[in-house]
């Protein structure tokens, strides 16, 4: 069976438990976002009320970051509010990211996707290429992904695959990932199968519209979301850092309006950032004692997603 590079940081024990462990001495990965742009305007997107400048991150800081994370061995995911596929420099910003030896995860809604990306993708290798979806089908998509396509989005899919098949590749890891509210288990299984043969990883957890509840077309969509709103200790803030396109190091990949920046990279380093005084007292916040209602970023933040789940157990079962 597949795997992608990034489970060495998957399978990590202080990674997968990080309060049974001393604070790792530097994030396992970085979120950059490259562009809070974005080609869609999904329903449940948190870009839906976000009122930050959009823009692309410069070369300057680009690199500043990619510089620093090599020096620890950590991963990048191009990830966060925007669809990293529209920055102008995406092959260049890969290749860069690669050539310095560090794991790089690219999460897009797959519509930007283009025969001479996927050559430059395969071509540095990049480690995981994960597309982003709503729903189970067509029709769970078009209504959640508004102004998407499906058909193009299955159509980019498996261009990817068969380009990287082609010259007999292993990279990029194809990985699909969405999030479902009422389908049910057959649902679910008939969507894996579906998908079985073309991806190489399938991720499935839960949507939740609790930052856009307030919006009016969001009403109708409230009763049926499924996820339980109960508040979990936090380990995004034990075990990854995220990067806005302006340089700002926040504490959330959610943190869409930048209520959680702890400094920016032109003025401190991404170590420093991560032992900080304000940093720490996040984490006393949202960790293990679970008071998420004070803060309001962390308020309407719910445990959604199951895909360590798996992993978990197996280190629990070795023991």
């Amino acid at each position: 069976m597949k795997q992608s590079r990034f489970s060495k940081i998957y399978k990590n024990e202080t990674f997968l438990f990080p309060y049974s462990h001393p604070l790792h001495e530097f994030p396992f990965y970085l979120d950059l976002e490259v562009t809070n742009a974005c080609n869609l305007n999904c329903r449940m997107c948190n870009r839906r009320v976000m009122k930050r400048d959009v823009g692309f991150m410069e070369e300057d800081i680009f690199e500043r970051i990619i510089n620093e994370v090599k020096e620890y061995e950590a991963g990048v995911r191009f990830v966060r509010h925007g669809e990293p596929l529209l920055h102008p420099d995406i092959n260049g910003m890969s290749r860069y990211v690669k050539k310095q030896g560090v794991l790089l995860f690219i999460s897009t809604n797959g519509l930007c996707l283009t025969e001479k990306m996927c050559d430059d993708f395969i071509d540095s290798a990049v480690d995981e290429m994960r597309f982003s979806m709503q729903g189970l089908n067509k029709a769970g998509y078009d209504e959640m992904r508004i102004g998407g396509d499906y058909d193009r989005f299955v159509a980019n899919i498996k261009m990817l695959h068969t380009m990287r098949q082609r010259r007999n590749k292993n990279a990029p890891f194809i990985s699909l990932s969405t999030s479902v509210t009422n389908e049910t288990d057959a649902q679910v299984e008939d969507f894996k199968k579906q998908w079985g043969k073309l991806i190489d990883g399938i991720y499935i957890d839960t949507t939740t519209f609790a930052r856009v509840e307030h919006l009016p077309d969001i009403k109708e969509y409230i009763g049926r979301e499924t996820l339980e709103r109960k508040y979990k200790p936090c380990t995004e803030v034990m075990t990854k850092l995220s990067v806005n396109w302006n340089g700002d190091i926040t504490a959330c990949c959610k943190d869409y309006d930048g209520q959680m920046v702890i400094g920016n990279v032109r003025e401190i380093s991404l170590q420093e950032a991560w032992v900080s005084g304000k940093l720490n007292k996040l984490r006393a916040v949202v960790g293990q004692a679970c008071n998420h209602a004070q803060l309001p970023m962390c308020s309407k933040c719910y445990h959604v997603s199951t895909k360590f789940d798996s992993l978990k157990e197996a280190v629990k079962n070795k023991k």
